[in-house]
């Protein structure tokens, strides 16, 4: 406005920076209504909403800056095999079908019963008689040998065994495309760093004191401030994008990678 009252710049310039403002005005007001829709919708998943009451009352902080990864994709694919929770139940089921087949097979082999006592008998004329007994039953499979069950239990055994090994083989595979997708856009976020940081903040800064001073054009210094502003959005998009990949890395492993 100092600039305009003294005719240093024009009505037109003038008119374009407000439109620029209001711009970046509204950019503004949908990240903010963004944001309340993901705190409302972190609030409900959390079972906040009696406690924390609206999204405004919650105030966070950024803790989500996970350090590089350093394990390998078969170190990570190893952990699965052994922390996926899925797995391990599906371990569990296989194995108490094992025990299942080999109960049936047990069954078939004739169990003998023990038995003792002791009898007393009275005889007419003969007096009593008493004395203690023992004795011994083997049941004899001769046309039943439970053939049909034991089959049965050693087949779901054996299924259950193949499913272990389908989703051991399932689990590697997400693990490596998880893991392919996260190391990709890390290289990409380390590019793009190197070329934001201190840098591009003090070209921004260069560029608005060379406005100001008159020595570049108003669309110049428009675009600088827009190209840095894109920039710097982009690089939180990536930054949410590679939170969201390490998440999901971590939900193929079962282990904590954060």
């Amino acid at each position: 406005e100092a600039r305009l009252a003294s005719g240093d710049v024009s009505g037109y310039q003038n008119r374009r920076l407000a439109l620029e403002a209001a711009r970046y005005a509204a950019f503004r007001l949908e990240a903010l209504v963004a944001r309340d829709s993901a705190l409302r919708s972190l609030i409900s998943l959390t079972g906040l909403a009696d406690s924390a009451g609206t999204a405004a009352s919650l105030q966070l902080t950024d803790t989500l800056i996970p350090a590089p990864l350093t394990l390998s994709a078969d170190s990570l694919a190893g952990l699965a095999l052994t922390h996926r929770p899925e797995l391990r139940a599906r371990r569990l089921e296989a194995d108490a079908g094992a025990a299942e087949a080999r109960l049936a097979a047990a069954e078939r082999v004739p169990t003998p019963v023990l038995s003792g006592g002791y009898k007393h008998e009275r005889q007419p004329g003969a007096g009593s008689l008493g004395g203690f007994v023992a004795g011994i039953s083997l049941p004899l499979p001769l046309w039943d040998r439970r053939g049909g069950a034991v089959s049965a239990a050693r087949a779901e055994a054996r299924r259950w065994s193949a499913d272990v090994e389908a989703l051991e083989r399932q689990t590697a595979r997400e693990v490596r495309v998880a893991f392919t997708a996260h190391q990709a856009l890390a290289d990409e976020l380390a590019l793009l760093s190197a070329q934001l940081g201190s840098s591009a903040a003090t070209a921004r800064r260069a560029a608005e004191v060379a406005y100001r001073e008159g020595e570049i054009g108003l669309l110049e210094w428009l675009d600088s401030v827009r190209a840095y502003q894109e920039a710097e959005a982009s690089y939180a998009t990536l930054w949410a994008e590679y939170i969201a990949r390490r998440a999901a890395l971590e939900r193929a492993t079962g282990a904590p990678l954060f």
